[in-house]
């Protein structure tokens, strides 16, 4: 049986020039489709096995075909066709699902993709995550409203504005505590949407990706303090003194958005400690947030 790609792109030439390159392709028949609603419908209709899709599409958000295409039950390569892969590159997911290929791309290089995912595409992959549709709406620099139906029955709704998180709302929380509490609870489904005019009052001034790491840090943080108190028997001079200072200090200036003090922190805090992950983890990410600056 044939595998069934869908390629949605809205310039025509490369729309064209796509569909031609995979005609080589044995065993695989290609729908190509240049507005969204046409892309919803067929994955609706005839389900792909795999996805390629632009984000920008003459004003309407390519991601929006990901929550549909999760809705099928069926495990999906997605790849996504994209400009601004290097600007964005350590921001992209982390999913084995998720692929980014940068404009202007090679249609053999993304003819050679699709096959080594179709022959992988029995191992399967894990399902995006919130954070999967954050980072990405921020790559492409998307506006959105996005729902998250969460498995208590609650919904939180967020507004995406050029990549950032603007408002969030879930129930009687706002702002960045619904960020915190999607983070912690259980994502049952994801539904993400154009944004139309209409937009509340900002309440996030934090670009997406300082929010998700302010977050993690300060999870980070409080995991430590947790594991302090479980490990309160353990002697005091078990525990480094000048590394669990600098590790401190880099975390709180990493919420109070000084990444600078916080990398030179966290360095600081692995000359006594080299290998300690925690503090590779929170320099690596925020030495990514400076590069971004």
């Amino acid at each position: 049986m044939n595998s069934h790609v869908l390629i949605v792109e809205d310039e025509a030439a490369q729309l064209r020039g796509i569909l031609r390159a995979l005609e080589s392709l044995d065993g695989v028949r290609c729908t190509g489709c240049s507005t969204l609603a046409k892309a919803r419908q067929t994955i609706t209709d005839d389900p792909p096995d795999l996805l390629a899709t632009d984000i920008n599409l003459a004003g309407e958000n390519g991601l929006e075909l990901l929550p549909i295409l999760e809705q099928t039950g069926q495990t999906t390569p997605i790849i996504i066709m994209t400009a601004y892969r290097t600007a964005y590159d350590d921001r992209i997911p982390r999913s084995d699902m998720v692929t980014i290929l940068e404009k202007p791309l090679a249609v053999t290089d993304l003819r050679e993709l699709i096959r080594q995912k179709l022959e992988g595409s029995e191992t399967g992959g894990s399902p995006l995550e919130i954070t999967d549709y954050l980072q990405l709406a921020a790559m492409g620099r998307s506006s959105a409203r996005l729902e998250a139906n969460l498995q208590d029955g609650r919904t939180a709704v967020l507004f995406i504005v050029d990549g950032d998180i603007w408002s969030a709302f879930l129930g009687e929380i706002q702002g960045e505590d619904v960020v915190r509490e999607l983070l912690a609870s259980t994502t049952v489904s994801i539904v993400m949407r154009a944004l139309d005019g209409s937009r509340p009052e900002r309440q996030i001034d934090v670009s997406c990706e300082q929010l998700l790491l302010n977050l993690a840090t300060a999870e980070d943080e409080c995991d430590r303090q947790s594991a302090g108190d479980d490990d309160a028997g353990e002697a005091e001079s078990d525990i480094d003194p000048m590394f669990a200072e600098a590790f401190a200090q880099g975390i709180e200036a990493s919420i109070e958005k000084d990444f600078q003090t916080s990398a030179e922190a966290f360095q600081r805090a692995l000359t006594h400690k080299p290998d300690d992950p925690q503090a590779l983890y929170n320099l690596e990410r925020v030495r990514n947030i400076l590069e971004s600056e």
